[in-house]
């Protein structure tokens, strides 16, 4: 029998990809994503959050369109 191993992200390693810090992606967990942006999925195990890259990719292309930065809308 075959296992499929999924590669995961930490937390740590989804904030430094969208540039953005491991408390925001707290705060988007616990009160959902900014307005216009879709949801981020993620999954726990324990304590620990995981990130699957092909999430994390897929929203960083919408919200590098959506936020120019500096804490607006582009």
């Amino acid at each position: 029998m075959s296992h499929l191993h999924l590669e995961r992200w930490s937390d740590q390693q989804a904030a430094l990809v969208l540039g953005i810090k491991r408390s925001t992606l707290a705060k988007w967990r616990c009160l959902g994503t900014p307005a216009g942006l879709p949801p981020l999925p993620y999954s726990k195990a324990g304590r620990r959050v995981f990130y699957t890259p092909a999430d994390v990719e897929a929203f960083a292309a919408i919200y590098v369109v959506k936020h120019d930065g500096k804490g607006g809308a582009a």
